[in-house]
């Protein structure tokens, strides 16, 4: 018999985490040089050769190899578009740095921080990465339900100073942890909710885990969105047929009593 995924009591469940080692930092001084070196044949290189493309091509390495010399400990991995950093760290400084700013009254340096922030948290695709990567790689069991739960927390605390729309099309891009991600954010920001969001999350969720959490950014999304009430109505409605059609499991499951919080909640709002 096959395990829910939708207990949110799972997530005190005992998980064994990894342990991982992190070899000592003088590993990355021989990056370094070789990046300094790199960088300085690249550097001659501007003002006595004619090879542009082979110039630029050195300078880069250099820059990589520097890179990983100063940040080897918290770069996650290397692709087409550069390199990333522990982007959700960053980008938390970023956001409080911005606050500061704000309170003495430096807008631009604030807006400025903001927007490089936003541009980091671009590292949310390496949350949903985790989470796909779980799913895939690991049997359903109460173990793969609280790993996946871990990164929906952590999602959850993210300040992405993201608006509705950019949420909305996070969720729209096709890829199951860009949804769960979008789902999370909106769990805990419910103005970041969008009509269109909860009801296609409800109507069409990939899994009994991501119908849990569907239903759980609906919650979020109702109490404090910017919903119609006709939006509110169709938005029950999909709910309750749902129910009807027993798709949420049994009917004392996680999902079916979050359904009932959900449906009572548009009930009340309409008194």
């Amino acid at each position: 018999m096959a395990i829910p995924e939708y207990s949110v009591a799972m997530t005190s469940a005992k998980v064994r985490k990894s342990r991982t080692t992190t070899a000592p930092r003088k590993r990355y001084v021989i990056p370094m040089i070789l990046g300094y070196l790199v960088l300085l044949t690249g550097g001659t290189a501007v003002f006595l050769s004619s090879n542009s493309t082979g110039t630029a091509a050195l300078i880069i390495a250099g820059v990589v190899l520097v890179a990983l010399g100063l940040w080897g400990d918290r770069v996650r991995s290397f692709g087409g578009a550069g390199w990333k950093f522990d982007l959700e760290n960053a980008a938390a400084r970023d956001l409080q740095a911005a606050e500061q700013a704000d309170n003495e009254g430096d807008t631009e340096e604030a807006d400025r921080l903001r927007d490089r922030a936003r541009v980091l948290l671009g590292a949310t695709r390496e949350m949903a990465a985790e989470y796909e990567r779980i799913r895939a790689e690991m049997p359903s069991s109460w173990e793969r339900t609280a790993l996946m739960e871990n990164v929906i927390q952590r999602a959850r605390r993210l300040d992405a100073g993201a608006s509705p729309i950019e949420v909305q099309q996070l969720f729209e891009s096709g890829s199951e942890g860009n949804r769960m991600v979008a789902l999370a954010l909106i769990q805990a920001d419910g103005k970041l909710a969008t009509y269109d969001t909860l009801l296609k999350a409800v109507r069409d969720s990939k899994s009994a885990f991501e119908h849990f959490n569907a239903l759980r950014a609906s919650e979020s999304g109702l109490l404090v969105g910017e919903l119609t009430h006709e939006q509110r109505l169709t938005l029950r409605a999909a709910i309750d047929e749902k129910m009807r059609n027993g798709e949420f499991g049994a009917v004392n499951s996680d999902r079916n009593q979050m359904a009932k919080r959900v449906v009572e909640i548009v009930d009340n709002q309409a008194k």
